[in-house]
């Protein structure tokens, strides 16, 4: 089990490293690749290995339904 943590932490790691990252990756695959679908598929395939490698499928599963919910509870 992963120990909670801040949302003030967890906003600071997204905002100051993961996004980046992850924007990076994203146009770095674009240049590549020249296909913005590709791209965007290839982040979300590759957050999902990640969750998976941290927490395992059943976990991945949970969250991700549970971040689903979230996304359609509160648009903004």
């Amino acid at each position: 089990m992963i120990e909670s943590g801040t949302s003030e932490g967890a906003s600071r790691l997204c905002q100051q490293i993961f996004l980046p990252a992850l924007q990076k990756a994203a146009s770095d695959a674009r240049a590549a690749d020249g296909n913005p679908s590709n791209a965007l598929n290839g982040v979300t395939m590759a957050f999902g290995e990640m969750l998976i490698a941290l927490i395992g499928r059943p976990a991945t599963v949970v969250l991700l339904r549970g971040f689903a919910d979230h996304l359609e509870r509160d648009p903004s």
